[in-house]
């Protein structure tokens, strides 16, 4: 279970900040599969965090708009950014692993 979680962080962290070798891997290799998971964990994650990060700004009063407001917007932002790229990444996966199938032996 260990190496598992360890290949698939380190597959979220290569298809996340490494995209073009991910894809290049993923096509040559035939890896689309095995990055196609670490992507769809790594938006999963992402909407995870979003729970927490929706819980805690809904605190923060609306009518004194001060520096908190626009620290919540600008990390709502950033997260949203992050989670259509994460979710950009999920489709480029899923379109390599769906016209790169395995040769079969």
């Amino acid at each position: 279970m260990t190496t598992f979680l360890d290949n698939l962080l380190f597959d979220m962290a290569t298809t996340f900040f490494r995209p073009l070798t991910a894809m290049k891997r993923g096509w040559l290799e035939r890896l689309g599969r095995r990055y196609l998971g670490a992507a769809w964990a790594l938006v999963l994650s992402l909407l995870a965090w979003g729970f927490p990060l929706s819980d805690a700004v809904k605190n923060i009063p609306g009518g004194n708009v001060g520096i908190e407001f626009y620290l919540a917007s600008v990390v709502l932002i950033l997260w949203s950014i992050t989670t259509s790229y994460a979710a950009l990444l999920v489709l480029a996966m899923f379109v390599i692993s769906a016209l790169r199938k395995p040769k079969s032996r």
